[in-house]
């Protein structure tokens, strides 16, 4: 693993993770691990490790995982919940379609299975500040990764104002 690679990647180290709202149950965990068995030996990567609940039951089952997230809440609760199997586990916040990339960044030159989840988590429906709430005021942000520059807002209002753009040249 090639030190610029660890440098642009940003690999979270076991701490005290999140302390806060309920987070996410991961859902369908017997199914997932009937089909990725894992065992002792086995290199599992779970693309959205949100609060760690599949990577546990890998990690229960023997396997090495490397956890990857955009959402940093979810990195703070997976550190939390998965920090007993210490070096078995690695966490890094990242995307996923940069999933090439980070396994190679990790030293892994094979992966046994890959697991995706996909959707968005309980704990990102109820925090109201992340913006995706039905239930609850807040700003229309809607960023998986906090660290991105566009919120909904910006995408919308620079729509708008293109589209009353375009609107006003084409009819005066």
């Amino acid at each position: 693993m090639s030190v610029e690679m660890l440098e642009e990647l940003e690999v979270v180290e076991m701490g005290e993770g999140f302390v806060g709202r309920k987070y996410h149950e991961a859902v369908m965990v017997e199914e997932v691990m009937d089909y990725l068995r894992p065992s002792e030996g086995k290199r599992i990567v779970d693309c959205t490790v949100g609060g760690g609940g599949h990577a546990k039951g890998l990690l229960r089952g023997g396997a090495e995982v490397l956890g990857i997230d955009r959402d940093g809440d979810a990195i703070e609760e997976a550190e939390r919940v998965l920090r007993e199997w210490g070096s078995r586990v690695r966490l890094v916040r990242e995307n996923f379609r940069r999933l090439e990339y980070v396994v190679k960044a990790a030293g892994w030159e094979y992966v046994d299975g890959v697991l995706m989840d996909l959707g968005v988590s309980l704990h990102q429906l109820e925090a109201a500040e992340r913006g995706f709430s039905y239930q609850r005021n807040g700003p229309l942000d809607m960023r998986m990764d906090c660290r991105e520059c566009l919120s909904a807002e910006d995408v919308i209002n620079s729509v708008f104002f293109v589209s009353m753009e375009k609107s006003l040249e084409l009819d005066g």
